[in-house]
């Protein structure tokens, strides 16, 4: 199958908050610390997509660890930001059944020739949540201008991606089912709101310094 040009550059989009995440490594805390570690993976797993791709190999599977990957390094973000116990524990919670609901899902219903359409819409759910709720707090609490401040771009970021893309998480196989054509013109979308929530992270990363 040929890979649309779209598609390599949302890929190589990844690349962007990886870079601006080492260059700015210094000015980081132990939060922004665990989501560099999570950019640099994101560009490796990106990589060993694209390679199995081109071999013609099924590289779902990769997806599937990447996003119980993703999941953590997200939620930790969110966790050391979070100022109040309550969505703290909330987080851990949210955690907690989505590390679960994955195992279950990985051992006993996974196809790894097929798109999840249980792990990763829930994933986007609870980040749209999460982040959304982060940036409540963040307006409401504001003493100073919220978009030069790194949590303000995560979250954008976070939020954009998921709310964006979780239709088309949910429907990725029945789309796939009626040609790859279809596919293609709906996974556009999942492109474009990639290149917007690294642009964020970028964004996010470059706050740092300020």
């Amino acid at each position: 199958m040929k890979i649309p040009i779209f598609a390599h550059v949302a890929a190589i989009s990844y690349i962007v908050p990886a870079y601006f995440s080492v260059r700015m490594w210094k000015h980081l805390d132990r939060s922004l610390k665990g989501f560099a570690v999570f950019s640099i993976i994101s560009v490796g797993q990106t990589i060993a997509e694209f390679v199995l791709g081109r071999l013609g190999i099924h590289n779902q599977f990769l997806l599937n660890y990447y996003q119980l990957i993703e999941f953590v390094f997200v939620m930790y973000l969110f966790f050391y930001w979070a100022e109040s116990g309550f969505f703290k524990e909330g987080i851990q919670y949210i955690t907690m059944i989505y590390v679960l609901t994955w195992m279950i899902y990985k051992f006993y219903f996974e196809d790894p020739d097929k798109f999840s359409e249980v792990i990763a819409p829930l994933s986007s759910f609870f980040f749209i949540i999460v982040s959304g709720y982060s940036l409540i707090q963040l307006f409401q609490s504001a003493t100073t201008i919220i978009s030069k401040t790194p949590m303000f771009w995560f979250s954008t970021g976070v939020f954009l991606y998921s709310a964006g893309t979780i239709i088309i998480f949910l429907f990725s196989n029945a789309i796939l089912a009626m040609g790859i054509e279809y596919f293609n013109a709906l996974w556009h979308v999942n492109w474009a709101f990639t290149l917007i929530a690294n642009f964020c992270f970028s964004k996010g990363f470059w706050c740092t310094k300020l």
